[in-house]
C-alpha cells in the first residue's frame, strides 16, 4: 500500500478488513492486527501508516469483537498517529477511533481524559486549512456523547472557544462538525450549567450569540437541527438565559427581520475579537483562524457564505423562511425563561417594531406565536400587544418592501401617460392626481389606452413593461399581506387574543392555507387553525365557526382533481398522454369501466419520469428564475388547487393531532365527515348510487385516507371497524369509488398490518375466484391488492405466498385492466418471495398449495410428471416430456408463457400435445369445449393442420384452416364455422388474415391463443400487434426460437401480450432494464447493466423455457446422412462436357466475367470454377446468360424441344427432389 494512490489503498484496506472478519481463529486475527500496528510505527513515507490506519478503521467497523489482548495496544497505537505530521494520517486516525468509542467504550474510558486533552490541543494548533480538523471534532463530539461523558469533568469554558472559529469555516462539513461538537460539549456539561463562574457565563453568552448567528446564516438542515438542539439544552437554565441573552435579544430580532437580498450589517454579527474574549487560559494573541472568518465580507440571510441571488427565487425564498422560522423558535424558547420585567420589555419591543414592513410584521407574529406555544402562564399584561396586533390585522397599506418599486412604477407611468397624451392616445385628465393612483388603477389605465398605440412600437413596449411591473408589484404585495396577516392572526390565536369577532382572524388563516406556496408556512398556519378550533370548542358564545371551517378545509382537500378525480370524469390522464396502456381507446377509464390506479400510474410515469432513478433521484434541477416567479406569483384560485389541497391536508392533520382521542366527542362534525358516508353504503348502493352521492363518498374516502396516519389509536380502531363497509365499496360500479377505497385500505394496512392483511385474505381476495361476476366486482379487490403491496413494500414479504395465487387466478382474465394489475402484483410478489421466511404464519387454508406451487414454479425439476390422457402418434423425447410438463403446470394455474426451444426441437409437437390434452381433460370434467387459435406465418398454416391430423385423432383435434385471398372466400369459412362451431376445436390462421378479420376473431372466446414465430408482434404500434392484443383467450402461448432479435424491449412486448403489466409499463421497462443494458457497452456501466440483466432474467425465467440442441443432445436421435444419385439432363451433360473439354477457355470466361463485375482480375479461378459447376448441377438457367459461349446452341435446342429455359425438367436434381 506504499506506492499506490488513495482509492487503491482504500480498496486494499477494505479487502483486508473483510479477511480479518472471516478469520475464525483469534490468534490469526491478532497476528494480522499486530502486523498493521507495526506498520503504524514506520517512520518513512506517510502512505504506509495511512494504509494501515485505513485497514484498522474498516476492521473496527465490521469486526464483532477485537481480541482482548489487542484492544489497548490498538487504541494506544492509533493515538500516537494523532500526532503525525501528515494531515491525512491524523484525520484517518481520528476516524479509526470513532467505531472504537461506539463498540469498546470501556477500553476508551481509561484513556479518555488524556485523549480529550490531546484532541483539544490539536484543535488549538489547527487553522481552517487543516483537513484533519473535521475528523478531530467528530471524534471529540463522539467521546462527549458517550455514556461515560460525565466522568471526564470537561471544562467547557476552555474547549468551546477553540471550536468557535470552525463554526465559520468556508466549507459545510467543517461547520457541521463544529456545531455538532459544540452541541455535545454543552450536553456533556449540562449538569454544571447552573453553577457557572463569570468566565464561563461569558463563554456561554458568546455561545448563544454564535448559535443564533449561525441559525440566520446557515441553510443546511443538519446544521440547523444541531443548532436548535444545542439551544434547547442551554435554555434549560433560567438563570443562564436571563444573564446571557437579555442584552442581545434586540440585536437578534433585528437579524431575524433583516431583508433577504441586502447584505447583513457586520455590526449585528460577532467579530473575531469578540469570539476571542475567553478566559485567560486561552492565548488571545492567536490569530490562526482569522482567515476562516468572513464577517468583513458580505453575508446574506439564510445563505451562509453564498450570494443569495444565485439560487432560484422560489427556492431561496423558502430557505429564508426556514431560517426565519428557526430564529423565531429560538427566540420563543428564550423568552419563555425571562422574568416578568424582561418579558414586558420584550413585549414593548415587539410592539414598537416597524409595522409598515411586512417582514417585520411576519417575524413579529412568528416570534409571538412560538413564545406563546412554550408558555403555560398567560397572566402577564398583554393588552398593548393585543391592541397592536388587532390594529395591524385591520390595516391596508403598501409595505416598505415594495415602496421603492411602487415609486419607480409611478414615475415611469407618469412619463408614459404624458407621452400618450402628446400622441392623443389617452385622456389628459387621467394624468391628474397620479400620486394617488393605486396599482390596480395603473393597470386599468394601461388597459384603457387607445388601441392605436399598437402602431407606436416604443410606447406599446413601455405600456407592456409598466403593466407587467404593476402586476408583479401587486402579486408581491398580496404575498406579503398574506404572510404577515396570517402570522399575526396565528399569534393572536396562540395568545388567546380572539375577541368577539373571529372573522378578522379566520380569514387570513384560511387564505394562507388556500394560496400560500410555501409548505412550511402552511404547516405553521395549520397548527394555528387547529388551536383556534380547540379554543372555539371551549367557548360558550355563539356562533361557533368550527363547522364552517371544517367544511372549507374538506373542500380544500378535495379541490385538486389530480388527487381527487371526479366520479363523472376519471379519464383526464388518458386524454393527453400516450402510454403503454393506450393500445386501444377501450383501455381509457370511464365513469364505470377501468381501474383508475393503473391509468394514473402510467400517466404519472409518462409525465414525471425523464427516463434515467435515475430520473427519479435526479429530477431536482433548479428551475429557471422566470418559471419560479411565474409559479410564485400565481394567485389564480382555479389553477392553485394544489396549494389548497396541501393546506387542507396540513390543517386536518394538525386538528387530529391536537384533539387526539377526543376528536369524536369534541369535534363530531369532522369525525362524522369521515365515517357517515362509508357506514351508510350498502350492497344495494353498489349499482344504484347516484353520481352526486358517489362524489360525496369519494371525497369522504379521500379525507379519510389523508387522516389515517394522524389519528389516535382509539380512533384508528374505529376506522378498522369500517373494513366490512369498505369491502362493499370495492364492488361499487363507479371507477373512482373503487380507486379511493383500495387506496384507503392500503393506507390502513400500514398501521395495522396483521389485522388488515388477514381481513384481505379472508374477505376480499376470495372475490377474485368468482369469475362469473361482473368485471367491476373483480376490479376493486385486485386494485386493493395493488395498493397494499405498494404501501407495504418489503413488509409484504411474510404474506407474499398467500397473495400470489389470487393474482395468478386473475392474470388471464378477459378484462385488460384486471389482467394488467394482477400481472403487476404478481411480478412484485415474485421478487419478494426470495426473502420469504415462515416467521409470521398466516391463517390460510391454501398455505400448502401456495408453497408447493411456488417451489415448482421456480424449480422445473419439482414439477409433477404429467401423463398424456390420449395416444400420440409420435415418439415423444424426454426433453419434450419436460416441456409438456412445464406447459401443463402453467396451464393449471392459468399462466401464460414463451416456449423458446431451438429450431427443430419440436415446439409444434409439444403444443399439439398440450392442446389435445386440455380438450380431453375438459371433456372428462364436462367443461365447455372452447376452440383454440393458432396464428402462424402463412407458409406454416398448412403445416400446422397436417401435423395435427398426423399426430392426434380428429375426434380430439379437428383444425379449421382459415385462409383465403379474398373476403368472399373467408366469409364462406366464417359461415361454415358459425353453422357448427363445436365441430372445430382449433382454428389455424396466418397473421395477415387475423389482422384483416380481427372483428371476427375478437368475438370468439378462445381456450388457447398460440402465436407461432410470435416475435412478429415485437412492434407494438403496428396494426398486427394491436389486432393480436384484441384476441380473448384463457391461455396464451408464444412459440419462438428467437424471442429477442434486436434488444430487450422486444421481450417486454411479448410479455405485454402474455401478461400485460408483469414487466411494468413500457416506460418503466426502458428505465429499469433497457437503458442499463444498452449503457453496459461502456466499461463504467458494465456492472449496472449486469445487475439489470440478472434481475430481468429472474423475472422472466419462470415463464420462458429455452433449450438449445446442445442442451438436449443426448435425447436427439443420431444424425442420418443419405446420398441419392440422379442423372443430369441433356443440357446439363452438354454444358458439363463443354466445360471439361475447354477448361482453360471456360476458366478464362469465368475470370473475365468476374473482371467485368468487380473491375479487377480474380486469382481465385479454382473456386469460381467449382461455383460454376455447383450452379450447373442445380439448374442450367443459373449459369446461362447471353454472354455464355453456349447460349445460342442451348437456345436452339430448347426451341426444337419446345421447352423454356426455366423448365424444371432441365435439372435432374430438381426432378429427383
Amino acid at each position: 500500500m506504499k506506492r499506490v494512490v488513495a482509492p487503491i489503498r482504500e480498496t486494499c484496506a477494505q479487502t483486508l478488513s473483510i479477511i480479518c472478519n472471516r478469520l475464525n481463529d483469534q490468534p490469526q486475527c491478532s497476528t494480522l492486527i499486530s502486523i498493521l500496528l507495526n506498520l503504524l510505527k514506520h517512520n518513512g513515507t506517510w502512505e504506509i501508516r495511512h494504509g494501515a490506519l485505513l485497514t484498522l478503521k474498516y476492521t473496527f467497523n465490521i469486526l464483532k469483537e477485537i481480541p482482548n489482548d489487542m484492544q489497548i495496544p490498538c487504541v494506544q497505537a492509533v493515538r500516537q498517529c494523532l500526532k503525525d505530521e501528515s494531515d491525512d494520517v491524523v484525520a484517518t486516525a481520528a476516524a479509526t477511533l470513532l467505531p472504537v468509542v461506539t463498540h469498546y467504550e470501556s477500553v476508551v474510558l481509561d484513556c479518555a481524559p488524556g485523549l480529550i486533552g490531546e484532541l483539544i490541543s490539536l484543535l488549538d494548533s489547527m487553522d481552517d486549512l487543516n483537513s484533519a480538523a473535521s475528523s478531530i471534532m467528530n471524534l471529540l463530539a463522539k467521546l462527549l456523547a458517550s455514556n461515560s461523558a460525565e466522568k471526564f469533568k470537561l471544562s467547557f469554558a476552555q474547549v468551546l472557544p477553540k471550536i468557535f472559529p470552525f463554526c465559520r469555516h468556508h466549507t459545510l462539513p467543517f461547520r457541521l462538525a463544529a456545531i455538532q461538537t459544540v452541541m455535545k460539549i454543552i450536553e456533556a456539561s449540562q449538569s454544571r450549567l447552573n453553577s457557572c463562574t463569570s468566565e464561563e457565563l461569558s463563554v456561554l453568552e458568546h455561545t448563544f450569540c454564535l448559535l443564533y448567528e449561525r441559525s440566520i446564516l446557515e441553510s443546511d438542515d443538519k446544521i440547523l437541527t444541531s443548532i436548535e438542539q444545542a439551544w434547547n439544552i442551554l435554555c434549560q437554565s433560567n438563570t443562564i438565559v436571563q444573564q446571557c441573552t437579555f442584552s442581545s435579544y434586540q440585536r437578534w430580532i433585528c437579524l431575524s427581520v433583516h431583508p433577504a437580498k441586502v447584505p447583513i450589517n457586520p455590526t449585528l454579527l460577532l467579530n473575531d475579537e469578540q469570539i476571542q474574549q475567553t478566559p485567560p487560559v486561552i492565548d488571545n494573541d492567536d490569530k490562526r483562524y482569522l482567515s476562516s472568518s468572513t464577517t468583513n465580507n458580505h453575508q446574506y440571510l439564510a445563505m451562509g457564505f453564498t450570494v443569495c441571488h444565485q439560487e432560484a427565487p422560489l427556492e431561496q425564498d423558502r430557505t429564508v423562511i426556514k431560517c426565519r422560522r428557526l430564529a423565531a423558535r429560538l427566540l420563543g424558547q428564550l423568552f419563555t425563561h425571562y422574568d416578568q420585567q424582561q418579558s414586558n420589555d420584550v413585549l414593548n419591543y415587539i410592539k414598537c417594531l416597524n409595522y409598515r414592513s411586512a417582514v417585520q410584521r411576519m417575524v413579529a407574529g412568528m416570534i409571538a406565536s412560538e413564545w406563546a406555544k412554550n408558555m403555560s402562564d398567560f397572566s402577564m399584561n398583554t393588552n398593548i400587544l393585543q391592541e397592536r396586533f388587532h390594529n395591524a390585522l385591520n390595516e391596508t397599506l403598501y409595505f416598505d418592501e415594495i415602496a421603492p418599486s411602487f415609486t419607480k412604477l409611478k414615475r415611469d407611468f407618469t412619463s408614459f401617460m404624458y407621452e400618450c397624451a402628446k400622441q392623443r392616445l389617452c385622456n389628459p385628465q387621467s394624468i391628474e392626481a397620479v400620486e394617488l393612483h393605486s396599482v390596480d388603477h395603473i393597470i386599468e389605465l394601461c388597459d384603457n389606452v387607445h388601441p392605436s398605440i399598437e402602431s407606436h412600437a416604443q410606447l406599446n413596449g413601455q405600456k407592456q413593461n409598466i403593466r407587467d411591473e404593476a402586476q408583479r408589484i401587486q402579486n408581491e404585495s398580496e404575498i406579503l399581506a398574506l404572510r404577515s396577516t396570517a402570522y399575526l392572526a396565528s399569534a393572536c390565536v396562540y395568545w388567546h387574543f380572539l375577541g368577539d369577532q373571529l372573522n378578522p382572524l379566520i380569514r387570513p388563516l384560511m387564505d394562507a392555507l388556500k394560496k400560500e406556496l410555501d409548505p412550511q408556512i402552511q404547516n405553521d398556519i395549520a397548527h394555528a387553525i387547529a388551536d383556534l378550533i380547540w379554543q372555539c370548542t371551549q367557548r360558550t358564545t355563539s356562533p361557533n365557526p368550527n363547522s364552517k371551517i371544517i367544511k372549507n378545509l374538506c373542500s380544500y382537500v378535495c379541490a385538486d382533481s389530480d388527487e381527487t378525480p371526479h366520479v363523472t370524469n376519471p379519464s383526464r390522464f388518458a386524454e393527453s398522454n400516450e402510454t403503454s396502456i393506450n393500445v386501444n381507446e377501450e383501455y381509457n377509464c370511464t365513469i364505470l369501466k377501468g381501474i383508475y390506479t393503473w391509468q394514473k400510474t402510467n400517466s404519472d410515469d409518462t409525465t414525471k419520469i425523464p427516463l434515467n432513478r435515475d430520473s427519479s433521484t435526479d429530477s431536482t434541477s433548479t428551475p429557471s428564475s422566470n418559471n419560479s416567479n411565474a409559479k410564485k406569483f400565481n394567485f389564480d384560485a382555479p389553477n392553485n388547487t394544489d396549494c389548497a389541497r396541501h393546506g387542507g391536508q396540513c390543517a386536518l392533520s394538525a386538528i387530529f393531532h391536537r384533539f387526539g382521542a377526543e376528536i369524536q366527542s369534541k369535534l363530531p362534525d369532522l369525525y362524522n365527515r369521515t365515517v357517515i358516508d362509508i357506514e351508510q353504503f350498502n350492497d344495494e348502493l353498489c349499482q344504484t348510487q347516484s353520481t352526486t352521492d358517489a362524489q360525496c363518498l369519494a371525497d369522504t374516502l379521500q379525507i379519510l385516507t389523508i387522516l389515517i396516519p394522524h389519528v389516535h389509536e382509539t380512533i384508528l380502531n374505529n376506522y378498522l371497524n369500517l373494513l366490512p363497509n369498505l369491502s362493499r365499496c370495492l364492488s361499487s360500479k363507479y371507477t373512482v369509488i373503487r380507486f379511493f377505497t383500495a387506496r384507503c385500505i392500503g393506507i390502513l394496512s400500514i398501521y395495522k398490518t396483521d389485522y388488515v392483511l388477514q381481513f384481505i385474505i379472508d374477505s376480499i381476495l376470495p372475490k377474485l375466484t368468482n369469475t362469473n361476476m361482473d368485471t367491476s366486482y373483480l376490479q376493486g379487490p385486485i386494485e386493493t391488492l395493488y395498493h397494499v403491496i405498494d404501501k407495504q413494500a418489503l413488509n409484504i414479504v411474510p404474506y407474499a405466498k398467500h397473495l400470489m395465487l389470487p393474482c395468478i387466478q386473475t392474470m388471464t382474465h378477459q378484462d385488460w385492466y384486471i389482467r394488467s394489475i394482477a400481472s403487476n402484483c404478481f411480478a412484485v410478489l415474485i421478487k419478494y418471495y426470495a426473502l420469504y421466511n415462515d416467521d409470521k404464519p398466516i391463517e390460510h387454508t391454501n398455505g400448502t398449495e401456495n408453497e408447493n406451487f411456488l417451489e415448482q414454479l421456480f424449480d422445473n425439476t419439482k414439477m409433477p410428471v404429467y401423463h398424456l390422457p390420449m395416444p400420440i402418434k409420435a415418439d415423444i423425447r424426454p426433453y419434450q416430456h419436460d416441456g409438456i410438463n412445464w406447459l401443463m403446470f402453467l396451464k393449471r394455474y392459468n399462466l401464460s408463457c414463451v416456449l423458446a426451444d431451438d429450431m427443430g426441437l419440436g415446439k409444434t409437437l409439444q403444443t399439439i400435445c398440450v392442446l389435445a390434452a386440455d380438450i380431453v381433460e375438459r371433456r372428462k370434467e364436462n367443461f365447455e369445449i372452447r376452440p383454440s387459435l393458432v396464428v402462424s406465418p402463412p407458409t406454416l398454416t398448412r403445416h400446422w393442420t397436417s401435423e395435427m391430423n398426423k399426430f392426434v385423432s380428429d375426434d380430439i383435434l379437428r383444425p379449421l384452416l382459415y385462409s383465403g385471398k379474398n373476403l368472399a372466400e373467408r366469409e364462406g369459412l366464417r359461415i361454415k364455422y358459425f353453422q357448427n362451431p363445436k365441430e372445430y376445436t382449433v382454428i389455424v390462421a396466418s397473421y395477415d388474415v387475423v389482422r384483416s378479420d380481427i372483428t371476427f376473431f375478437s368475438t370468439i372466446p378462445f381456450n388457447y391463443c398460440v402465436l407461432d414465430e410470435g416475435h412478429v408482434i415485437r412492434n407494438s404500434k403496428t396494426k398486427l400487434s394491436k389486432a393480436i392484443r384484441q384476441i380473448s383467450a384463457a391461455h396464451r402461448l408464444i412459440l419462438s426460437g428467437t424471442p429477442i432479435q434486436n434488444n430487450a424491449l422486444e421481450l417486454w412486448k411479448l410479455f405485454d401480450f402474455l401478461m400485460p403489466g408483469y414487466l411494468g409499463s413500457e416506460k418503466q421497462f426502458i428505465r429499469r432494464y433497457q437503458k442499463p443494458l444498452l449503457a453496459s457497452s461502456r466499461d463504467r456501466d458494465l456492472e449496472y447493466g449486469q445487475l439489470a440483466m440478472d434481475v430481468l432474467h429472474k423475472q422472466v425465467k419462470p415463464f420462458m423455457l429455452r433449450r438449445l440442441k446442445s442442451d438436449v443432445l443426448d435425447d436427439l436421435p443420431p444424425k442420418i446422412l443419405q446420398d441419392y444419385y440422379c442423372d443430369l439432363s441433356s443440357i446439363q451433360c452438354m454444358l458439363y462436357e463443354d466445360f471439361a473439354n475447354k477448361t482453360k477457355e471456360q476458366v478464362k470466361y469465368v475470370n473475365d466475367e468476374s473482371t467485368n463485375q468487380n473491375g479487377n482480375s480474380s486469382t481465385g479461378h479454382v473456386f469460381k470454377a467449382l461455383q460454376y459447376l455447383r450452379k450447373l448441377c442445380n439448374h442450367p438457367s443459373l449459369i446461362l446468360t447471353p454472354e455464355h459461349p453456349k447460349w445460342l446452341s442451348v437456345q436452339n435446342e430448347l426451341k426444337e424441344s419446345q421447352i423454356n429455359l426455366n423448365d424444371i425438367r432441365l435439372s435432374g436434381k430438381l426432378l429427383a427432389l
